[in-house]
């Protein structure tokens, strides 16, 4: 588990356009004093939380192999970060490991039973329009608006609405990417890495379905607002006609409609671990 200032040379999987990663929070389910199931394996009898934390870092970096990396982070309780390289939607959807997901969960590591675990979406800058300086901005523009402008339906598809990740610059769509003023990196989206941008919303979940979702949503969310036509009459960044661009796209986008169809369709609630 690396210090959480590591950055390695990031090495790219799959072959697209543009890339994305994910930081995927998990902690140790008895480190929060929940202690009301059964072991589920042998390595559970260490006495040193640590020793087990970095026991099941070593099982899932022998699941990933190259694909990832572990970092710590002080907002954890008992815990680490897996952050992924650069990953075309494709290569996640088709051949990324996603067994690590349940061997964790397995090894009683948890992500959305907890207050704190997030997941982090990265998308590469280089994935909007680049025909020039003004075109890139107004698609990154877009596509911050669209998630800006449906806030409730976007934290009921995240799973929470975190301090960590806040709307309150809601208004300040425009000047956050023209001029890059930010008030820290707390923000639903955060824009102050200079290759990617940050959807910060999601809440950790060791389901892969779910996690693949997430994915999905920022990744159609790019598409959706690549030719978008602006005119206010229409409503262009409304939920519904998002929602119509995922259903029709549903066969690349088959995670993200269903979790849609399960969240919206109805009032209760849909676990993620």
């Amino acid at each position: 588990i690396k210090n959480y200032s590591y950055k390695p040379r990031a090495k790219f999987f799959g072959n697209d356009s543009y890339y994305m990663g994910f930081e995927l929070e998990v902690e140790m389910k008895d480190a929060l004093r929940d202690e009301d199931e059964e072991y589920y394996d042998e390595d559970d009898m260490e006495n040193n939380f640590g020793d087990q934390l970095r026991s099941r870092a070593r099982y899932a970096q022998d699941i990933l192999g190259d694909r990832a990396y572990f970092k710590s982070d002080g907002s954890l309780t008992c815990g680490f970060e897996i952050v992924t390289h650069p990953h075309s939607l494709l290569e996640y959807q088709e051949h990324f490991p996603w067994e690590v997901l349940e061997g964790l969960s397995r090894k009683r590591m948890v992500s959305w039973n907890t207050d704190t675990c997030g997941l982090h979406i990265h998308v590469g800058r280089v994935g909007f329009d680049n025909t020039n300086s003004n075109a890139r901005d107004t698609h990154q523009i877009r596509f911050l608006k669209l998630i800006y402008d449906n806030e409730r339906q976007v934290t009921r598809l995240a799973g929470r609405s975190s301090s960590y990740a806040t709307f309150s610059d809601k208004g300040q769509v425009i000047p956050k990417i023209k001029f890059g003023q930010q008030r820290g990196r707390y923000a639903a989206v955060n824009i102050e890495n200079s290759k990617t941008l940050e959807v910060r919303v999601f809440k950790g979940s060791l389901k892969k379905e779910r996690v693949l979702a997430q994915l999905e949503f920022v990744h159609a969310a790019v598409e959706y607002t690549r030719n978008l036509k602006v005119v206010p009459k229409d409503n262009p960044f409304s939920w519904a006609r998002f929602i119509g661009f995922v259903a029709n796209d549903n066969s690349r986008y088959s995670n993200l409609f269903a979790l849609i169809n399960k969240l919206f369709a109805t009032e209760t609630a849909v676990t993620g671990d």
